[in-house]
């Protein structure tokens, strides 16, 4: 018997109406849908987060009824920040990276509600020659070695070499500065910023007949609906993610470093400026005005950016940026 198809979905980021109509096409298809995690934060529309979760808790109790083979849902490195919210008795460090990042307080009570569904969340799926992952993984090492924290985080090596694994890796968590997909002979990326675009991908993959070859919304599969152009590799970095201890996927853990120790690699002005728009803030004669993007900026991430005309390093608490002739990021 073979395997039903795979219809890989990228980083939705509470953006209910775009899944909607992702998902429409592929409802009594028979196919299996993989999301890559990253359900949550960022909505770009009213209770977004709460939405896209019940819709795909409501997929997932019926997959009969939706005529679908079956649905999965990825770890993603913003479940694992709210995951690690829920983990603190009060707000605190884990708390604060997890607003930083966008994530919405009202969405606690439905998430501590349903904990345990998201502690239970797998970090990879394997369907025919493809791996389904959020991040990527490590070139070089075993799937059975690979870090927790690579799967859900990593970006290089991983997105400028191949990574030696004998599959074909379909992840999220990066996109590129033109919301393409990436489609090279190792990996797929997916993720089209959906939250800032307004294009969400769902990938359909044929992997039985043909392992891990996409197909384009003609239906043809390796046509020009797939970018096939190689990624621009990141030559600046503005790196504001703390440091992370590494552990195996075998060995998963909630726990964080709870260091207050934030590093920034200053890459010059014109950086720091498109860190500033991925931030959701526009800089006005030194001034900080928020763009409504669903992201909550702590006084020293403002502070710091306001800081940039004055020529000063800015010190935040955030994520990673990583910057190419245009803008890659969680």
């Amino acid at each position: 018997m073979s395997s039903p198809d795979v219809v890989a979905i990228g980083d939705v980021h509470g953006c209910a109406s775009l899944l909607e109509q992702e998902l429409t096409p592929h409802l009594d298809s028979g196919v299996e849908l993989i999301f890559l995690g990253d359900l949550i934060d960022r909505a770009p529309e009213p209770e977004g987060d709460r939405k896209v979760l019940e819709r795909v808790w409501q997929l997932q109790d019926n997959t009969a009824a939706y005529g679908l083979s079956g649905v999965t849902l990825l770890r993603g490195n913003h479940e694992q920040m709210l995951l690690e919210s829920l983990g603190e008795s009060k707000a605190g460090t884990a708390y604060d990276r997890w607003r930083y990042n966008g994530g919405e307080p009202a969405l606690l009570p439905l998430a501590g509600e349903h904990r345990e569904w998201f502690e239970q969340l797998p970090v990879t799926a394997i369907r025919g020659g493809c791996l389904f992952v959020h991040a990527g993984v490590r070139p070089g090492v075993p799937l059975e070695r690979q870090a927790f924290e690579d799967l859900i985080w990593i970006r290089k090596p991983f997105l400028s070499k191949p990574h030696g694994l004998p599959y074909t890796v379909v992840h999220g968590h990066t996109f590129r500065h033109d919301f393409q997909i990436t489609h090279l002979p190792h990996r797929i990326g997916i993720d089209t910023g959906a939250y800032l675009s307004g294009r969400l991908t769902a990938l359909r993959i044929e992997t039985a007949t043909n392992p891990c070859s996409p197909m384009d919304q003609s239906g043809q599969r390796g046509s020009t609906g797939i970018n096939k152009d190689v990624d621009q590799i990141c030559t600046e970095t503005i790196d504001l993610t703390p440091e992370r201890g590494h552990q195996t996927a075998a060995a998963k853990s909630t726990a964080r470093p709870t260091t207050n120790s934030w590093s920034v690699r200053e890459a010059g002005r014109s950086s720091v400026l498109v860190a500033a728009a991925f931030f959701g803030v526009a800089l006005r004669g030194g001034a900080v005005a928020s763009l409504g993007c669903g992201l909550h900026l702590h006084p020293k991430v403002a502070a710091g950016l306001q800081g940039i005309n004055a020529g000063c390093q800015p010190q935040c608490l955030a994520q990673r940026v990583e910057l190419s002739d245009g803008l890659q990021v969680d």
